[in-house]
């Protein structure tokens, strides 16, 4: 009976570890995109999406006050910065966003300035994340 029960265990646990990961939900935004560089570090790309999800109310206020002046205001806006060997955001800029309000896009980048990071392994790390917006999203 116990070989029979750890047999199950064993094969319960294989399958566990065997099943294909959870789709995210659409609306998610694709992981960032994080440099590889000679001379770069290093910093886990699921710990830059966490911190930037954490922080998306900074984010979306920024929208949410385009939104006043341009009700169906809509699209995605792409942020490159850089995190310093401190995890301080020493760069940030619009990198091609075709969102159509450069207050809504100044807003953004500067709330990315805000952000604080990890010390990154061996050097900085430069970014580039997609945020994507629609009236009533989150």
């Amino acid at each position: 009976m116990a070989a029979h029960l750890s047999g199950a265990i064993a094969a319960a646990l294989l399958a566990i570890s065997c099943a294909a990961p959870p789709a995210m939900p659409a609306e998610a935004p694709p992981p960032p995109a994080v440099a590889s560089a000679r001379g770069y570090g290093r910093l886990d790309p699921a710990i830059i999406q966490r911190i930037l999800r954490q922080n998306r109310g900074r984010f979306r206020r920024c929208y949410e006050d385009g939104l006043r002046a341009s009700p169906n205001l809509q699209s995605r806006v792409v942020v490159f910065f850089v995190i310093d060997r401190n995890g301080a955001v020493s760069h940030a800029h619009d990198a091609g966003s075709d969102l159509p309000d450069s207050g809504t896009i100044g807003c953004i980048v500067r709330a990315v300035y805000g952000l604080s990071f990890p010390a990154p392994e061996g050097g900085v790390v430069t970014v580039s994340y997609p945020f994507l917006f629609s009236p009533g999203g989150d």
